[in-house]
């Protein structure tokens, strides 16, 4: 993806004390406890799966981020212990880490710079959360504030940013735009015509933010999903091969990709097991970014870092996610380690 001229920052942004001190990655340890009788009920999301060979479809255009100049795909990884205080996501803190982030991600030396990197000229910007278990992680919301404000600080107008899946009440204390009714742009999702929604046809980029999630169907909620089923209009009807074909097709899709500039996955709060949906007992505090081009790249790292969590908490089992291995090999991203580029940062 071309990079447009970037807009020189007026002042130095202020660093936290706590942002200078790097060290290699790591998860907090957590008190484990008993499987559930319902966790050993969906122990099918735990099948070995045999990647087999290549389907008969192919998606239907090759990412840009998979192109020439980017022969690997880097995914940055940043973990503090400071983004939550007294459980309450502490919002200057994550704006600095995501800033650290941003510009690890872009090489660049200032979050405004990274910004336009990822974004360039883009005016109407779609900032896509996941509304599913939000109220329970208590997360989304400080992270839209985090994002907002930075893209302004970055001169990107919020008037013309657009949040989706996040309360009324957000969009006006932001002042940002409501998301457009209705369907637009077709698209063939498993032989069926699926419309895509109006907001999103109208973007000229998109930052796809999620939650890191168990899933009963998929094995695993994170960026693809967040995407493949909750921009077109009948997710519903793209639930089998959990969930494969559908989120490899519609991530492939050029009408879905070529507006998709960045992927961040919020997992500051992670659901281990029983998700999509969120109970506090299946929730702990992970206190971690992963933010990348690449959304099976980033999912990738993500799956790595759920596995951590459940084995830390006492929960052997694996969570094996058929449409990652799938969307990998038909070329949607990379998933293989010696493709991908993994920054690992670690602040206090």
């Amino acid at each position: 993806m071309p990079r447009n001229t970037v807009k020189q920052a007026d002042s130095a942004q202020s660093r936290r004390e706590f942002l200078s001190r790097a060290a290699a990655l790591g998860v907090c340890a957590y008190v484990g406890w008993p499987a559930r009788a319902d966790e050993e009920k969906t122990r099918s999301i735990a099948a070995v799966v045999t990647p087999g060979a290549l389907p008969e479809w192919t998606i239907q255009a090759t990412p840009w981020w998979l192109g020439p100049e980017h022969p690997r795909s880097k995914v940055v990884e940043v973990a503090s212990m400071a983004m939550l205080r007294q459980r309450v996501v502490d919002e200057p803190v994550v704006g600095e880490i995501l800033g650290r982030a941003l510009q690890a991600l872009t090489d660049t030396d200032q979050p405004d710079r990274a910004w336009r990197a990822i974004l360039g000229d883009a005016e109407r910007i779609v900032v896509k959360f996941n509304h599913v278990g939000a109220d329970v992680l208590a997360t989304n919301e400080p992270v839209a504030r985090v994002v907002v404000g930075s893209l302004a600080d970055s001169g990107y107008d919020p008037k013309l940013v657009t949040l989706a899946e996040v309360p009324q009440y957000l969009r006006d204390e932001m002042g940002v735009a409501r998301p457009s009714a209705g369907w637009g742009t077709e698209i063939s999702v498993e032989g069926q015509t699926e419309a895509i929604a109006s907001y999103y046809d109208e973007a000229d980029a998109v930052v796809n933010v999620s939650l890191l999630k168990t899933h009963r169907i998929a094995g695993m909620s994170a960026s693809l999903k967040n995407v493949s089923h909750g921009v077109i209009r009948h997710p519903g009807r793209h639930h089998g091969q959990r969930c494969s074909r559908a989120v490899a097709e519609v991530l492939g899709h050029g009408e879905i990709h070529h507006k998709l500039r960045l992927n961040i996955v919020n997992a500051i709060r992670t659901v281990v097991r029983n998700g999509p949906d969120a109970d506090p007992a299946d929730v702990r505090e992970s206190q971690l970014l992963l933010l990348g081009h690449d959304p099976v790249a980033v999912d990738t790292v993500a799956h790595a870092h759920l596995l951590k969590l459940r084995q830390e908490v006492g929960m052997a089992a694996p969570v094996v996610v058929p449409y990652l291995d799938l969307a990998g090999r038909v070329g949607v991203g990379r998933a293989r380690p010696h493709e991908l580029e993994r920054v690992v940062l670690r602040l206090r």
